[in-house]
């Protein structure tokens, strides 16, 4: 026994000899050399037993004498003792100036190191059967220092080149068995490289098979706590699909609480990304529509899962985010979603939690510039959205002359249930002295351009509150103005959306003002008639309710041309009516565009009654005009009263102009085209042709007439006057 310890001893004391060390290195290089057949180099082998070996100056050649593997440090800490009982206990490992250079090219069917795969490689024995047990594996720590590697391979298409500045880790636990890794930290840092492919980046697969491969469970236990990556530059392009992707990472890290991935919960401490640019651009090609949609079938399939990933803290700084789609022209004006370009964005966020059915969070902060010209200076929110609602509470907008605030609800039987029937959507809007730029509009809704045009640097102010289902709408009070002169006022009820045809309105519009040019603008082209005159400013309040078809209402109407009133009900399904109205110095010339006819119209007039066509008419109507001013004479007092009952119609009308006295019965039958047994009794006062512009001298009328004609029909004429 003493002659074995004795033996190991002197062992062990001539292993830490540099001379044997030496030796021992020639004799590895020698082996190695005439086992691969290609140049082997080793500078410097030590050996600290029975665990640390250290190899220096390593080079590698492969078979067409270029370099395979080349590295400055080799280090390795390894219990060599536990080796004899199949395990592998390693505490240590460090890579310092290493070169690797892996390529199959042209028509070679293998790899440049396969011949040392192969040199080494006995072939199984089928008749021995490997009874042996799996040898267990422990890795404590991992230094990589300046390494590079390059791979290309020919036969995929693929071309990959990084160069890794510094890379530590650490494993508290290492079992490949079971599929069970605990990282302390990750750091990673000044990192370049590319890789591009010359095949495609996907291939179309069945919805099934995406949902059955995104189902497929974890079979892996991975607990980290710190990641940190730092200045890592990285190209990739897809020649085919085409893709092309950049990205300079400044900065990194997490901390984190817990990984699951049986369960599918992610939960994080902190998330931090600064001074980082990521760049992806789509070409023109059949296959990056294949890409596309199979994302999207991948994004719906993990949808599915039951992921949960919370996040205390979500700190980006400084990031610039680029996306370019090459399939789509850019437009000309607003957000382009297809050519986007992000600069300075920042989000502060905290209690992120996303799952396939909820996001929430409170962002604290938030900006970002794009180059459509939206500038976001500020973003503040506490926010959630799940498949039956969703809530932006203690809102905050800010952009250059944008302000939104206070909060936003919407609540939702589910996505399909509002997608059938809009009008199940629940709101609950309160918007406290919010303005909204025109210009921050347009960048979101760009096909209003032309509606904002000479508006484009308003700012719209809006104060109220809408709350209800879309269907049945309240809204305590909403002011808003802003766009030129408008301003709007109401308050109310709004129920039947979103069918026009069924929607009524129970609204109170304190004040409704506009001028011509904002109505021009802000309406179609061609919807305002060709023969109206819009008048320059126009000043409205008064109720509306019922629907568009069967209403009251009680409306007063401002002008610069003068004034009207309108009250009363109209049906016009069931064609009746109840209206009252008035003018006062309305210039109707102008609004008919019929100046040199028309001028301005003082009355009153009331009408009650059922059916729009003569036929089937039953109705009353009374007018008394003050003064109306036609042809170039202002006439006054005339008073009419009709009434049509059963085709019978009767007119009465009085005047007492100064130039036009007069009282009239007349009777008649009418139907849709012709009046027959028409009776009309006239007593003219007086008539002064003159004033009336009728003659150029002096002349004036007296006299009765009395007409009695059954038919006004020309082909065959017949009557008495």
């Amino acid at each position: 026994l003493g002659s074995i310890l004795a033996l190991v001893l002197l062992i062990y004391i001539l292993i830490q000899v540099p001379g044997v060390q030496n030796f021992a290195r020639k004799k590895v290089v020698a082996y190695l050399e005439n086992k691969i057949h290609t140049k082997v180099t080793i500078a410097k082998l030590s050996l600290d037993f029975p665990k640390k070996l250290v190899l220096e100056g390593v080079y590698f050649a492969d078979q067409r004498q270029d370099t395979l593997f080349s590295g400055g440090k080799i280090r390795v800490d390894i219990a060599l003792f536990k080796l004899l009982k199949n395990e592998v206990e390693i505490n240590y490992v460090e890579l310092k100036d290493i070169r690797a250079n892996i390529y199959r090219t042209g028509t070679d069917t293998a790899f440049n190191y396969q011949y040392i795969v192969d040199a080494f490689v006995t072939p199984p024995d089928p008749a021995k059967k490997d009874t042996s047990a799996g040898m267990q594996i422990s890795l404590k720590k991992i230094v990589l220092d300046n390494i590079n590697a390059s791979f290309k391979d020919d036969e995929t298409g693929i071309d990959f080149l990084t160069s890794l500045g510094k890379f530590e880790t650490g494993f508290k636990e290492f079992d490949l068995d079971k599929m069970v890794f605990s990282i302390p930290d990750i750091l990673m840092e000044n990192v370049t490289g590319h890789m591009y492919q010359n095949k495609p980046l996907m291939k179309p697969q069945p919805t099934s098979v995406v949902e059955a491969e995104s189902n497929a469970p974890f079979k892996m236990e991975l607990a980290l706590k710190q990641i940190d990556f730092k200045n890592i530059n990285f190209n990739y392009r897809n020649d085919v699909s085409p893709m092309r992707a950049k990205l300079n990472l400044g900065e990194l890290s997490g901390k984190v609480k817990s990984i699951n991935l049986a369960t599918l919960d992610i939960q994080l401490e902190e998330v931090k990304l600064h001074n980082t640019i990521a760049d992806i651009g789509l070409g023109k090609s059949v296959q990056t529509k294949i890409v596309q949609k199979e994302i999207e079938k991948e994004v719906a399939a993990q949808a599915n899962n039951p992921w949960k990933i919370s996040i205390d803290k979500v700190d980006f700084e400084n990031n610039d985010l680029a996306f370019e789609n090459d399939n789509y022209e850019p437009i000309a004006r607003g957000m382009d979603y297809a050519h986007l370009k992000i600069s300075n964005f920042k989000i502060k966020m905290n209690d992120l939690l996303v799952t396939p059915t909820r996001y929430s969070g409170n962002i604290t902060a938030a900006a970002f510039t794009e180059q459509s010209g939206f500038n976001l200076q500020q973003l503040a929110t506490q926010f959630m959205y799940s498949d039956t609602g969703a809530y932006l509470n203690n809102l905050y907008v800010k952009t250059d002359r944008t302000l939104i605030r206070d909060r936003i609800t919407v609540r939702y039987p589910s996505l399909q249930a509002i997608t059938k029937d809009m009008g199940k959507l629940y709101l609950d809007a309160n918007l406290t002295k919010t303005d909204i730029a025109v210009k921050d509009m347009l960048v979101f809704a760009p096909q209003l351009q032309a509606n904002m045009k000479g508006n484009e640097q308003a700012v719209i102010h809006i104060n109220g509150n809408v709350k209800g289902f879309i269907n049945d709408l309240k809204i305590p009070a909403l002011q808003v103005s802003g766009i030129g002169s408008t301003m709007l006022s109401i308050s109310g009820n709004i129920k039947g959306l979103p069918d026009p045809n069924k929607t009524s309105y129970d609204l109170n519009v304190d004040n409704f003002q506009t001028t011509r040019t904002d109505i021009v603008n802000l309406l179609p082209p061609n919807t305002i008639p060709p023969n109206i005159r819009v008048p320059e400013i126009l000043k409205l309040s008064g109720s509306f309710k019922g629907l568009a078809t069967n209403f009251y209402t009680n409306m007063k109407l401002q002008t610069n041309i003068g004034a009207a009133s309108l009250a009363g009900y109209l049906n016009t399904g069931k064609e009746s009516y109840n209206l009252k109205g008035s003018t006062n110095n309305l210039d109707v010339g102008y609004l008919l565009k019929q100046d040199t006819l028309l001028g301005k119209v003082t009355m009153k007039f009331a009408v009650k009654g059922s059916g729009f066509k003569p036929a089937t008419m039953n109705a009353n109507a009374q007018a008394q005009v003050g003064a109306a001013y036609v042809k170039g004479y202002n006439y006054q007092n005339l008073s009419l009263a009709a009434n049509i009952r059963k085709r019978n119609a009767i007119i009465d009308a009085n005047m007492s102009d100064k130039s036009l006295a007069f009282t009239l019965h007349s009777q008649a039958m009418v139907d849709n085209k012709f009046a027959t047994n028409i009776k009309v009794r006239l007593l003219l006062d007086s008539i002064l042709l003159q004033p009336l512009g009728f003659t150029t001298n002096d002349m004036r009328l007296h006299g009765n007439v009395i007409a009695d004609i059954p038919s006004i029909d020309m082909k065959a004429p017949n009557g008495t006057i």
